[in-house]
């Protein structure tokens, strides 16, 4: 196999040096500076030789591989070693799809591991082929750019591209969330090229921040709660309720149980050893989730939901659509569960060992967003406050209640122009609190006293002030 690389190179004149250059493999040119020519020569050879021995740059290097072929060999000797491999795999079959290329799925090995092959081709449902196409239609220009990303050379994406991803995602109206995961795959490809032997290959992803993802605010009120369950229960597939009640109360994410199996469940000893993201995890289950699971049969295969993701999507959209609850997500169960079970009493420490967090910080946030001791002590304080008084009823037509009080206004402005004999309206002169006391210390008494009248004083009832323009000597 011949070497690769320029060898044809030679030292020149520079500087009263001779510098020597040479062109590898991976695009990059190193060059060094020398006072004799042999030396320069010499340097030149062994450079060469280090660099196209065991050293080859994997792909061709940076400048002949596209963003799609690099993203396949990192799928394949990167993120099969995660824990969270299905899910980086959806993410880099985007780019493989825009590529042309076939998309990467996990495969068990007979040793018990995991490897990742090209996917078989497969025909979707009609439901579910429209579910994924009104999803596309919806983010059109983020897969777009993911297309022409796919298509890149990795040496011609710059922190613009990146950004601009980022822009796209945001105009399309993506959460934070899957923002911060698309660029999160990126930096994590981009971070690895050392590995690689991309020398002097610059990381666009360099100076690109992770956005930190909102926490979401989930609440259902009784109503919404009463309906949920309702459709609940008359879903077809028998499973699917199991599902989503195991789902809130134990607060186990979808891939977990869809993962779960009677082989690594004791039922009656109430315990589990779940596959997590972060590995695998024992877990305490709950009365409630043992008496769903006691109910359920074995089915075939092992698996306690045996459901296929796309099956689960189709079901929750059909109930969250007969519930009116289009915005409500399946991980939303996750958080109505934590906080009902703060409501219930658990402690943030007791929390974060449900929720499998090896940190407390997002145990503690729903603590603080159920509130019960401070709610408690709020009403307590609030008690020994005084009435608030607030109007009878708010207007059923807030805007027409604000264009009646602005007409009268101005009426009764014009009315007291035409009283002292001019056409004119007061001018309304904005005081700041000096101009106002300088005018108020100026003027007379007599000129700077406020009208006081039954009509004024009824207005004040009427949350209408009345100001007193100093300068102008008028009640505005």
């Amino acid at each position: 196999m011949p070497k690769k690389g320029c060898t044809s190179a030679k030292p020149f004149k520079y500087r009263d040096m001779w510098r020597m250059q040479v062109t590898l493999a991976n695009g990059t040119r190193p060059f060094r500076d020398f006072v004799s020519y042999a030396d320069a020569v010499q340097w030149g050879i062994d450079k060469l030789a280090n660099a196209n021995s065991e050293h080859d740059p994997v792909l061709d290097g940076p400048t002949r591989t596209t963003l799609a072929q690099a993203l396949n060999h990192y799928a394949c000797h990167f993120s099969v070693a995660k824990e969270g491999v299905d899910q980086e795999l959806t993410r880099i079959n985007h780019y493989l799809e825009g590529a042309g290329m076939p998309p990467l799925v996990t495969v068990k090995t007979p040793e018990g591991g995991v490897k990742v092959e090209p996917a078989e081709p497969k025909v979707l449902s009609p439901e579910f082929k429209a579910y994924v196409d009104k999803r596309r239609a919806a983010r059109a220009g983020t897969y777009a750019y993911m297309h022409k990303l796919a298509n890149m050379r990795c040496s011609q994406i710059s922190p613009a591209d990146i950004k601009g991803f980022d822009t796209q995602m945001r105009n399309d109206g993506l959460s934070d969330s899957s923002i911060q995961k698309e660029i999160a795959l990126l930096k994590a490809f981009f971070n690895n090229v050392d590995k690689m032997n991309w020398k002097g290959f610059a990381n666009p992803c360099l100076g690109i921040k992770l956005w930190k993802s909102k926490r979401r605010f989930v609440h259902l009120t009784e109503e919404q709660k009463s309906t949920f369950y309702r459709e609940l229960f008359n879903c077809d597939n028998p499973y699917f309720m199991p599902l989503v009640l195991t789902a809130k109360e134990s607060t186990l994410r979808l891939d977990t149980l869809c993962n779960m199996t009677w082989e690594n469940t004791s039922v009656e000893n109430r315990n589990a050893m779940l596959p997590t993201k972060t590995g695998q995890r024992p877990y305490v289950l709950s009365r409630e989730v043992q008496k769903i699971l006691a109910g359920l049969p074995q089915a075939a295969g092992g698996k306690i939901f045996p459901m296929s993701k796309s099956a689960i999507n189709s079901a929750w959209d059909r109930l969250r659509e007969k519930c009116n609850l289009p915005k409500l997500q399946f991980r939303d169960l996750r958080h109505l569960g934590a906080t009902d079970w703060v409501r219930r009493g658990l402690s943030a420490h007791q929390l974060k060992q449900v929720l499998g967090h090896d940190g407390i910080a997002t145990a503690q946030f729903y603590v603080d967003l159920v509130g019960k001791d401070l709610e408690d002590a709020l009403d307590k304080a609030s008690d020994n406050a005084g009435v608030t008084v607030m109007p009878a009823e708010f207007p059923k037509d807030p805007e027409a209640h604000l264009n009646a009080r602005r007409a009268a206004r101005l009426n009764k402005e014009k009315v007291q122009a035409l009283a002292v004999g001019t056409t004119e309206l007061p001018v309304r002169t904005p005081l700041t609190p000096l101009t106002a006391l300088q005018a108020a210390v100026s003027a007379k008494p007599e000129e700077a006293a406020p009208l006081e009248t039954a009509e004024a004083s009824e207005e004040a009832r009427g949350h209408n002030v009345i100001a007193w323009d100093f300068r102008n000597r008028k009640a505005a």
